[in-house]
This record gives C-alpha cells, sequence and structure tokens, in this order.
C-alpha cells in the first residue's frame, strides 16, 4: 500500500507539477506573446520615428541647399558689385592721378594771379590816391586863379575907366 500510496502521491505531485507547469507556461506564453506585440509596437514606433527622422533631414537638407544657393547668388551678385566699383574705382583715381598735376599747376597760376591782383590793386589804389591829390592841387589852383582874377576885376572895376581918364587929364 505505501508504494502505492507514494506513487499516487508522486503522480498527483506530478499531475499537480505538470498543471502548474502547465499554467505557467500558458502565463509565459501569454506574457511571450504581449512582449512581442509590445515589441512589434516599439519597432513601428522607432520606424515611424526613422521615417520622420528621414524626412524631417531631408526637407531640412534641402532647405540648407536652398539657402545655400540662395546665398551663393547673393555673394555672386555682391562680388559682381565689388568687381564692378573696384574698376570705377581705379578708373576715379587714374582720373585723379590724371588730373592732380594740372589742378597743381592751375592751383599755383591761380596763386600768381592773385598776387598780381593784389599788386594791380595796390598799384589802383595808389595811383587815385595820387589823382585824387593832384585834382586837390588843380582845384585849388584854379580856386586861387579864379580868386586872383576877382580880385584883379574888383580892382579894375575900382579903377577909371581910360576915356573917363583922359577927361580928367585934359582937365587938369
Amino acid at each position: 500500500y505505501v508504494s502505492r500510496a507514494r506513487a499516487q502521491e508522486f503522480g498527483l505531485k506530478g499531475l499537480l507539477g505538470a498543471r502548474v507547469a502547465g499554467s505557467e507556461l500558458g502565463d509565459a506564453k501569454r506574457r511571450l506573446h504581449e512582449v512581442e506585440e509590445q515589441r512589434l509596437q516599439l519597432r513601428e514606433k522607432y520606424l515611424q520615428a526613422g521615417h520622420e527622422f528621414e524626412d524631417a533631414f531631408c526637407r531640412s537638407e534641402q532647405q540648407g541647399e536652398a539657402r545655400s544657393k540662395a546665398l551663393r547668388a547673393e555673394v555672386d551678385k555682391l562680388e559682381c558689385r565689388c568687381e564692378k566699383y573696384g574698376q570705377r574705382f581705379k578708373t576715379v583715381q587714374g582720373d585723379i592721378a590724371e588730373v592732380q598735376p594740372k589742378l597743381h599747376s592751375q592751383t599755383a597760376a591761380l596763386h600768381s594771379k592773385e598776387e598780381e591782383i593784389d599788386r594791380l590793386r595796390d598799384a589802383l589804389q595808389q595811383e587815385q590816391r595820387l589823382t585824387s591829390h593832384r585834382e586837390s592841387q588843380f582845384l585849388q589852383c584854379q580856386w586861387q586863379q579864379f580868386q586872383d582874377r576877382a580880385e584883379e576885376e574888383t580892382q579894375l572895376r575900382q579903377l577909371i575907366a581910360l576915356p573917363v581918364h583922359q577927361e580928367l587929364l585934359e582937365e587938369q
């Protein structure tokens, strides 16, 4: 009996162990299935994020290329302007270098003319003073002559007329 009881106990334990093992196996399968689903969901999320990242990266790269092209065009335009203004600058520098000697000679001639004008102005003022002095002397001389004639005439008026004088002499 004991061996039979042991065999039954062993069988029951095995059966219980099998049931527990089956239950644990079912739980493990269920958890494996859940984990597999989570893994698939995560894989989908990672793939979606990867696609979104690639799309964003492509858009960013395209925008960067477009911006780079726009900046290159702007740089080319500014370089062209710079070259054009550089040429103008060189031309103007050449013109200045060409005109500068003429300017110096004309400035020297202008200073010479200004000195001549100052000299002639001084001479004119001197001549005007001299002329004014001579005119004054001339007018004084004429005035003196006028006064002398006026005095002579006054003296002559005071004299007796020649026919009257002859009459007076004959009467005496």
